[in-house]
């Protein structure tokens, strides 16, 4: 069947009427092969490998499934709601904390219950428009686009406080 980018997309299919899926990823994915056969059925499906344009699909898109990589701060920054799909044990402190937040819904594939859970997790977001608003305008204040002035006023201190060291 091919990696988690097919389940995942499996899953959405059936709730959808003529809502379309953008499915992003790399040439090297999984899913890549078993995706490409089920776009070409169904063309709600538009596959996006290796896109240059990840910024406007990220903010023309309504709701978001995604694992809880660094995409997920883009995704935030853009108050995009969406299902965080933890697929590394590394990914499981920031989808926890992001849920705990208010920001983002949150699913494992660990979890025996996986597909149960995505489930509803897709049903409250697809239904629930308070939710999706909810979620989206507590993710965005979440990345005020001031981090990269922090990160360096940080190596500043820390190199003024070598210098006069």
């Amino acid at each position: 069947m091919g990696g988690i980018t097919s389940r995942i997309v499996e899953r959405i299919r059936p709730r959808l009427s003529g809502e379309g899926i953008d499915v992003v990823l790399g040439a090297a994915a999984p899913s890549l092969g078993s995706l490409t056969r089920i776009a070409r059925r169904d063309t709600r499906i538009a596959l996006h490998v290796d896109t240059p344009l990840m910024a406007r699909l990220t903010a023309e898109a309504d709701i978001a499934v995604g694992a809880c990589g660094s995409s997920v701060w883009e995704r935030c920054a853009l108050g995009l709601p969406g299902v965080l799909v933890i697929l590394a044990d590394n990914q499981r402190p920031a989808a926890l904390a992001l849920a705990e937040m208010g920001a983002a819904l949150w699913t494992d594939i660990a979890d025996p219950g996986f597909e149960a859970a995505l489930d509803r997790a897709l049903m409250r977001l697809m239904t629930d428009s308070g939710l999706r608003k909810a979620l989206a305008a507590r993710s965005a204040e979440l990345c005020d686009g001031l981090g990269a002035p922090r990160v360096a006023e940080t190596f500043l201190q820390i190199i003024a406080a070598r210098t006069a060291a």
